[in-house]
């Protein structure tokens, strides 16, 4: 559940990018995939730590099988669909400019190799062996399909990795911070949890809504979006 919600913002500018790349309008293309980009990775980290610390809460109120949780698994998987939601947004832009030819041979290679390797990962260390595996083959993709997007614009337009590397770092940072909380929080009161998992999920809105700029992408779209009510506003009665 917690993957959905960066990709509304992915799935939303698929008929953009189309367009845009048909008229072949790389400034614009490249403003697109920055403003698109640093929202999605904006929701990662909140979205990611946030259902990591409520997972306790929502299997005892929604399941009614606390047991059920198993703080291994909850984390490794939150930093999957975390590292899964960065490469959905990369691929968006080879598909929605039907640039999917290498994706082709690599996506069944990839899950391939997965598939394999988390028989031995699953034997020796269980679900969360399979977890690494997973997140690693998630890892290799999007390593790729960045580089698939650099070629895409060629020397249209120049991407910078900067953006998905400070992610990666703020991923590693908020799971050393989180590892105590994962561990224990289930031993805790459901208002302890509660309160503990709202307080991580604001500040790391905070924090990344900061590192990402996110406040030039809201600039832009307000004055985007305020032409359109003026002119409605104005509309004769």
């Amino acid at each position: 559940m917690s993957r959905r919600l960066p990709y509304l913002v992915t799935n939303s500018i698929g008929p953009e990018v189309t367009i845009t790349y048909g008229e072949r309008n790389w400034k614009k293309l490249r403003q697109l995939y920055d403003l698109s980009e640093r929202l999605v990775l904006m929701l990662i980290p909140p979205v990611s730590f946030g259902a990591m610390l409520f997972t306790p809460l929502l299997l005892i109120l929604w399941l009614r099988k606390g047991s059920l949780y198993d703080p291994w698994v909850c984390l490794l998987f939150g930093v999957t669909i975390a590292i899964q939601s960065v490469k959905e947004h990369k691929y968006q832009f080879q598909f929605s400019t039907n640039q999917v030819r290498e994706l082709s041979y690599m996506t069944p290679i990839a899950y391939g190799a997965m598939l394999l390797l988390s028989i031995p990962a699953m034997i020796w260390l269980g679900l969360p062996g399979m977890l690494i595996v997973w997140a690693a083959a998630e890892l290799a993709q999007l390593l790729y399909l960045l580089q698939l997007n650099r070629r895409m614009f060629g020397s249209e337009a120049s991407l910078s990795y900067r953006m998905v590397a400070v992610l990666m770092l703020l991923l590693a940072g908020g799971t050393a911070t989180c590892f105590w909380p994962v561990f224990h929080l289930a031993g805790m009161s459901l208002p302890k949890q509660a309160m503990i998992a709202s307080a991580v999920t604001i500040l790391a809105f905070a924090v990344s809504y900061w590192i990402f700029r996110v406040d030039e992408v809201r600039t832009l779209l307000w004055q985007r979006i305020r032409p359109s009510r003026l002119s409605v506003g104005s509309a004769p009665q």
